[in-house]
């Protein structure tokens, strides 16, 4: 949803992106966000180069802790929908709706490059470590646990990667543009020297694409127990 809505309609594409990164997240939210609203996830709010920019953010964050929120975009924009149902509230037929994220990390309130190691010290993030240090190679990368603390709501694995170029078929993406071609128009909603992106509402489609990755990602990184090729999103019920 969000490549095809915001990254390749772009020349070039938007923020330079050049890949799809795949990641597993464990996720427990604060005690205090059950008690108060008994819902998994909390409300989703937008970041921008890794700074919150929702005026309430802070005083989610102050009052519960670190809360993993959780949105659906509207698929009516970009008709692309899981196999299973993904929003508790859902009507209008958009219960399958794509579903975005929000994970806050250290210093929130400041943009990427501009966090303090004062803000940091004050709000982490929520983040939970294993007690691997990198700097003298000792720990276990394994052994973290998400307990739900203020400060500990969740943990992400990285799960490998795939090219952009390789999921829409460009051999290389500047010949490709220095040429005139264009991934995808949204006026004409077809693109011009590739059809990947063609028919932004059409659901088949949208699901042809979406195979094409989870594909591509057993071709690129492999598929195990820890990585299956489909891992189902928990149900986002964010009030």
């Amino acid at each position: 949803w969000y490549l095809h809505n915001e990254i390749v309609q772009s020349i070039p594409r938007k923020y330079d992106v050049t890949r799809v990164m795949r990641l597993k997240v464990t996720l427990k939210n604060p005690q205090a966000w059950w008690d108060a609203h008994h819902t998994q996830f909390g409300q989703y709010v937008a970041f921008d180069q890794a700074m919150c920019t929702v005026p309430n953010c802070q005083s989610i964050w102050d009052t519960y802790g670190a809360v993993v929120g959780c949105q659906a975009p509207n698929s009516d924009v970009a008709n692309y929908q899981a196999a299973r149902q993904t929003t508790l509230r859902c009507d209008n037929g958009h219960c399958n709706d794509p579903v975005w994220y929000s994970l806050p990390g250290p210093c929130p309130s400041a943009y990427y490059g501009y966090k303090t190691q004062e803000c940091t010290d004050q709000f982490p993030g929520g983040f939970c470590f294993s007690s691997y240090n990198e700097t003298t190679g000792l720990g276990d990368k394994d052994d973290w646990e998400v307990t739900g603390a203020w400060n500990c709501s969740y943990h992400v694995d990285w799960a490998g990667q795939v090219r952009l170029d390789d999921l829409v078929g460009i051999d290389n993406y500047t010949e490709f543009v220095a040429a005139g071609y264009q991934e995808y128009d949204k006026i004409q909603d077809a693109g011009y020297g590739t059809d990947f992106w063609n028919d932004i509402h059409n659901l088949t489609a949208g699901q042809i694409r979406m195979e094409r990755l989870k594909d591509l990602f057993v071709e690129k990184v492999g598929e195990n127990a820890k990585f299956p090729r489909d891992l189902p999103e928990p149900v986002c019920d964010a009030p």
